[in-house]
């Protein structure tokens, strides 16, 4: 530990400035406005978990996030679908962007000309490299360091939202032998990660 660790109320004051102008490039908003008032967007650093039973539609809502935040944010987002395939991540990101069933979307897919319309909404609801999906099945969390990295890579910019679908299907058994303590440790580490 070095003198410059501590900080004075004026070091303090520096800290928060350099915050505040992080802040101004990387808020997110989620789309809700009073969820937003209340949360103040999610900044640099924090962690949003929603926790709901199974089939309710966390995926869905997750899914309209991503999509919030690329048609309303300059922000790139990183999804990493740990339960869905790929192909019905894309097929729930065009429901989004058309308000077609899923299953018209995929009655209609070998028609070329419906498909390049369908892919040209997806790609002008989400950008062309904004939004970024991840599909490794059981990432540990470094792998998911790994992701981010190669994610930030790939685009050449920072990733400033990253969302895992979902928790429990991170590899964290080198963590705890028992389900409880993984999730526990898992979510300090994914707190870290994003600090």
């Amino acid at each position: 530990i070095t003198p410059d660790q501590i900080k004075t109320p004026a070091d303090l004051a520096g800290e928060y400035q350099h915050y505040i102008n992080k802040l101004k490039l990387c808020k997110v908003n989620l789309g809700w406005p009073q969820i937003d008032a209340r949360l103040r967007g999610i900044a640099p650093g924090e962690i949003l978990t929603i926790i709901a039973r199974s089939g309710v539609g966390k995926t869905a809502v997750l899914q309209n996030i991503l999509r919030h935040v690329a048609l309303s944010q300059d922000a790139t987002t990183l999804f990493c679908s740990l339960e869905q395939p790929l192909a019905q991540v894309f097929e729930r990101f065009a429901q989004l962007a058309t308000e077609i069933p899923g299953e018209e979307i995929e009655r209609n897919w070998d028609n070329s000309e419906q498909r390049e319309e369908l892919v040209a909404a997806v790609m002008g609801n989400l950008g062309t490299d904004r939004t970024l999906t991840c599909g490794i099945e059981g990432l540990s969390l470094p792998q998911l360091d790994e992701v981010l990295d190669a994610a930030e890579m790939k685009i050449n910019r920072p990733v400033n939202l990253l969302a895992i679908d979902y928790l429990g299907l991170l590899d964290t058994s080198n963590l705890d032998k028992t389900l409880y303590g993984q999730v526990s440790r898992a979510a300090r580490e994914l707190k870290n990660l994003a600090k």
